[in-house]
């Protein structure tokens, strides 16, 4: 429901105004289960928990790359959100209950963290 058509958005995704953006977690290529069998093995896999390994991957990579954003503990994890959500891509004809503020741009959230360094000096 509400979904743009190259950025399909999983039937069982939560909808609603509590969504903040979305991020890859459909048909993603994860480690089998099996796979201390045979190393190489990979399966695809869908759900809300790739999806969230995608943002906490880039919440880290923020901190790592500008450390001072993390100055101040209280305020870091607004702080992060506010720049991983400003730097969202809204696909086109999106609609705001399934994307929220719409794809997480992994590339754009770092320059925003820059930015954000430069002008507030954070």
């Amino acid at each position: 429901p509400g979904g743009n058509p190259r950025y399909p958005i999983a039937t069982d995704s939560a909808h609603g105004p509590h969504v903040d953006l979305v991020a890859p977690g459909a048909d993603v290529a994860a480690p089998s289960p099996d796979s201390a069998a045979s190393a190489d093995r990979l399966v695809r896999v869908s759900g809300t928990s790739f999806a969230c390994a995608h943002v906490a991957a880039t919440a880290a990579l923020l901190l790592s790359n500008y450390p001072t954003l993390g100055k101040f503990p209280l305020k870091t994890a607004n702080k992060v959100r506010e720049i991983i959500t400003a730097s969202a891509a809204a696909p086109y004809r999106q609609d705001p209950m399934a994307y929220g503020a719409g794809l997480l741009r992994v590339d754009e959230a770092l320059g925003k963290a820059g930015e954000t360094i430069n002008e507030e000096g954070a």
